[in-house]
């Protein structure tokens, strides 16, 4: 091989290293942490407040503001983390309604600018009483009937 064709190789190979994260599946990753308050912050994901250590299993669910569709229904794992693979059509840049909730810990729903599928969610919960997770924003007429 000769010097111009390694030389343009390693150029090729070295542009594709580059671009080559550019071109992975969107992410949508974040943390839950206990708090003093309620909070959803979208943060850049190098943010060292995602290294901290969070609420396990909690039950994150993210839906689009506008028709309500769900575009994220998944639980934290042991260190309070969630990481969803997601795809442009999937995942639309937008307001989202994000709703948590986990033993021990007061349901939070909160709504919030989701402008790039390179973000993070920092998720904050406030200590409250046990409460059985549902995570449907509206009780099911069924169970309304049911029940009185």
């Amino acid at each position: 091989m000769n010097i111009l064709t390694r030389s343009t190789l390693l150029v090729v190979l070295a542009l594709a290293t580059m671009l080559l994260p550019a071109c992975s599946t969107p992410r949508l990753e974040g943390v839950v942490i206990p708090g003093p308050i309620s909070v959803v912050a979208v943060i850049d994901n190098d943010d060292t407040r995602l290294d901290q250590v969070g609420i396990p299993y909690a039950h994150v669910r993210v839906m689009l503001t506008g028709n309500g569709r769900t575009l994220v229904d998944t639980q934290t794992d042991e260190e309070g983390r969630f990481s969803v693979p997601t795809s442009g059509n999937q995942m639309a840049r937008g307001t989202v309604r994000v709703i948590v909730e986990a033993d021990g810990y007061s349901r939070v729903d909160k709504t919030v600018p989701l402008r790039s599928f390179y973000r993070s969610l920092y998720i904050t919960m406030m200590k409250g009483p046990g409460q059985p997770r549902t995570v449907d924003p509206q009780p099911d007429a069924g169970d309304a009937e049911q029940s009185g």
